[in-house]
């Protein structure tokens, strides 16, 4: 699919207009790992790389075009209807055109890399993210593990022996002291 350069600019700028929202937000403070710190910078990377690639094809194809032009405003003269005069300009105009067409298809070839290139860095960036976020994860899931541990409730052993206390304190000071120990996560000794 062939668009014209204008268009492509035009489309990298609305879709960095798009991601302006959520780049600002990223220069909140008090977060630590925002987008700025990883897309922002990607992103700029890639329009000045993109624009570059645009220049540098302006600049190479800009002398064939303006050459291209020539030719045809010659060929439309009554001058150029002799053979002498014709043949050689038709004959530029021909090598001008397939000049312009390689460009061409040398700079699609371009940008393609540049856009595969791109995306491998953004997929590589995202998969670090991912596996940021997963150490991070685990690193919840080992808190979370090391809180089941240490956490007495979570042992039936614990809760026969709290039962048992329970019930020897209720036989030996009746209901209302019982309540109080339920309330704490962990019954204090007591010498009975």
């Amino acid at each position: 699919m062939k668009t014209r350069p204008r268009y492509r600019q035009t489309r990298l700028l609305i879709a960095l207009l798009f991601l302006r929202p959520f780049l600002a937000q990223a220069d909140e403070p008090g977060r630590a790992d925002t987008t700025a710190h990883w897309l922002e910078p990607w992103i700029f990377g890639a329009a000045t790389d993109f624009q570059q690639l645009e220049q540098h094809y302006a600049v190479l194809s800009a002398p064939i075009r303006f050459r291209l032009v020539e030719v045809k405003q010659a060929l439309r003269k009554a001058a150029a209807s002799k053979a002498d005069t014709g043949f050689p300009l038709l004959w530029e105009r021909l090598h001008l055109e397939d000049a312009l067409a390689g460009l061409e298809t040398e700079h699609e070839l371009k940008r393609s890399k540049l856009r595969y290139r791109k995306g491998i860095e953004i997929v590589k960036m995202l998969y670090e993210k991912i596996l940021s976020m997963d150490h991070h994860f685990s690193g919840l899931q080992a808190h979370q593990d090391l809180l089941n541990i240490s956490n007495p409730h979570r042992y039936p052993e614990f809760t026969e022996a709290s039962k048992l206390l329970e019930a020897k304190i209720n036989r030996r000071y009746g209901g209302a002291f019982a309540a109080a120990f339920q309330q704490t996560p962990i019954y204090p000794q007591l010498s009975l």
